[in-house]
């Protein structure tokens, strides 16, 4: 029994500290979804999506050789691709990294 309330307060403050990290976490999401926080780089791939193949999302991402989840993160600009997928996107789509990546 004395060791269970040894080890109480310990336990208090680390579940303490992992809530804290999980709003952290939770807030910098929200503030990225809006805008607030925001990558560098945008890209077009749902402009091109939509002016050079019209197809389905689900379609688009197997051609760039992605999952749907991950397509759809680049789509919205929630996160970057690394740079050898951004590569292997380019010459999937037979453009430069230019013309589908840009500057904020």
């Amino acid at each position: 029994m004395t060791y269970k309330k040894s080890i109480y307060p310990f336990y208090y403050i680390f579940t303490i500290i992992i809530k804290v990290l999980f709003y952290i976490c939770r807030i910098y999401s929200i503030l990225q979804t809006k805008g607030v926080v925001y990558l560098r780089t945008k890209n077009k791939l749902k402009e091109i999506k939509m002016r050079d193949y019209i197809r389905k999302p689900e379609e688009f991402a197997k051609l760039i050789n992605t999952n749907i989840k991950s397509y759809y993160s680049y789509d919205i600009n929630f996160s970057k691709p690394t740079l050898e997928k951004t590569l292997k996107i380019a010459s999937k789509l037979n453009k430069t990294l230019y013309k589908i990546w840009y500057l904020k």
